[in-house]
């Protein structure tokens, strides 16, 4: 009788937490970039493999929705003619196991023992009635990362959505640079 009472009182201490839930990563507290375009066309061609090594399609925001996002947050059509494209070209996490210690080294330390390295590269084109692009400017950010062999599962998830918020950060400071100066012609006031 004890037993039974014991085992679920256990079983109980045993379950993993559950998943913690991460807000979309948005850039609306950012001032837009409008465009003399009277259409912004979003593409995300990177295409997932979804199998190791990579692991963005694991991430509770997966990078490649938070470029699409940053598309829609700060890029604003304001114009009767012309039409911008912006292609998300990669957006890739990759998994690289590290060497750990052996022998009573291994026993008594604790190793880094993965490396996430991510890749973010975008692309905004200003493009013609007969479809040639007349203006472009293109943002890459890389940002690494690496995680002790005794990390949990939610404490990943903490580490890859940190990561993905770091490397937009970056794009978003490249892009608006970059717009600013390659495509100032077709930057409205």
């Amino acid at each position: 009788m004890a037993l039974a009472f014991v085992l679920p009182v256990l079983g109980a201490c045993a379950a993993a937490p559950p998943r913690p839930e991460y807000p979309p990563i948005r850039f609306q507290e950012q001032a837009p970039l409008r465009l003399d375009v009277n259409d912004v066309v979003v593409d995300v061609t990177y295409q997932v493999p979804a199998k190791p090594p990579n692991v963005e399609h694991l991430f509770a925001v997966r990078p490649a929705e938070a470029a699409r996002q940053w598309a829609e947050d700060r890029l604003v059509a304001a114009g009767p003619r012309l039409r911008a494209e912006y292609v998300v070209r990669d957006a890739s996490v990759v998994a690289v196991p590290l060497k750990k210690s052996t022998g009573l080294t291994g026993l008594v330390t604790k190793d880094q023992a993965e490396r996430y390295d991510a890749r973010m590269a975008v692309e905004l084109r200003i493009v013609d009635a007969g479809g040639r692009a007349v203006a472009t400017a293109r943002a890459e950010a890389v940002r690494s990362r690496s995680v002790r062999e005794d990390i949990t599962l939610n404490e990943r998830d903490q580490v890859w959505y940190e990561m993905t918020k770091d490397i937009m950060r970056e794009l978003d400071r490249q892009l608006e640079q970059t717009v600013r100066t390659s495509l100032a012609p077709y930057l409205v006031p």
